[in-house]
């Protein structure tokens, strides 16, 4: 967990600096226009296991569990998520904020994926500035 929060925090801080004065609409928009910003966010994917997308304004990280889950395990693997992942419900409220107060766009939303070796998402947690709005 340690380490998708220093994937987290660095892929922020690289978004951070792409909306400028009279920039685009929205990060997307941003990160199509800085080819830099782009690379370092792909490699920092690579590096670190997490996947990282930004569509329009919402920016989601996708940790890949590397293994199926049959259903009692799967149930087993979403409770302790839900109990790890809400210990850290501020700092993605605050990824969130911290992007919206530096680009000052609106409508940024942090969503948090984990999924079965299959792509298929298990669990996951969006949040916007004000906190977390959504969990499955």
């Amino acid at each position: 967990m340690k380490r998708f929060l220093t994937t987290v925090a660095t892929a922020m801080a690289a978004m951070m600096l792409l909306v400028g004065c009279g920039g685009p609409a929205n990060l997307e928009e941003a990160l199509q226009k800085d080819e830099e910003a782009k690379a370092q966010i792909e490699q920092m994917s690579s590096e670190s296991g997490v996947s990282i997308e930004v569509k329009e304004n919402t920016i989601s990280y996708t940790y890949d569990l590397g293994m199926e889950l049959d259903d009692e395990t799967k149930d087993a693997v979403v409770e302790q998520l839900n109990t790890q992942i809400s210990a850290y419900d501020d700092t993605f409220t605050g990824i969130a904020k911290s992007v919206e107060d530096s680009t000052k766009l609106t409508g940024i939303l942090v969503v948090v994926n984990y999924s079965d070796s299959q792509g298929n998402v298990i669990y996951s947690a969006t949040y916007n500035a004000e906190g977390r709005v959504d969990n499955k």
